[in-house]
């Protein structure tokens, strides 16, 4: 808001209603517009309402004799270039919206593909376990035997039940 004030100081001392430099009150929404649409609105629209009080000033306070036509015409001029510049504010409002979906999604797409990374990891340990199991008991026993044992072994490794290993129940 500060800026504001240094704006219409600037337009009161390089002549006031006469000055040139009415258009630097766009600069609000202008310098606002990466934001979002209310606030580059609100204070585009600000600086409107303070060029508004400026004239006010200039009439009621200094006496000047003021053309209104001509400043009305500068406040219409100087609403829509406001509007103009605080709607460029939806289109980055839309892709900054867009952007922090994808970036959820991406971050728990990786969050999911982390644990089933770690599911993994720990089916292959498990897997290599019961493969070392299973090989030190068919060095160790009869070839006979190893079919009867392999089943109780893995399920005493995978603390299951062994009826799901043999395919006859």
């Amino acid at each position: 808001v500060a800026d504001l004030l240094i704006y219409l100081l600037a337009i009161y001392a390089s002549g006031g209603e006469r000055s040139w430099l009415f258009f630097i009150l766009v600069f609000r929404a202008a310098d606002q517009a990466h934001t979002s649409f209310k606030r580059a609105f609100a204070l585009g629209n600000l600086g409107v309402l303070g060029y508004a009080a400026l004239v006010l000033y200039l009439t009621l306070i200094e006496g000047r004799p003021i053309s209104w036509p001509a400043e009305l015409t500068k406040l219409v001029f100087l609403s829509m270039g406001t509007a103009y510049l605080a709607l460029t504010a939806w289109d980055a409002e839309a892709r900054r919206r867009k952007l922090t979906t994808e970036i959820r999604v991406a971050r728990d797409l990786v969050s999911r593909v982390g644990a089933k990374s770690r599911e993994l990891e720990q089916r292959e340990r498990e897997a290599t376990k019961l493969n070392e199991v299973t090989r030190r008991l068919a060095e160790s026993l009869d070839p006979e035997r190893v079919l009867d044992v392999i089943p109780s072994s893995a399920c005493d490794l995978l603390a299951s039940d062994a009826s799901v290993f043999y395919l006859w129940n």
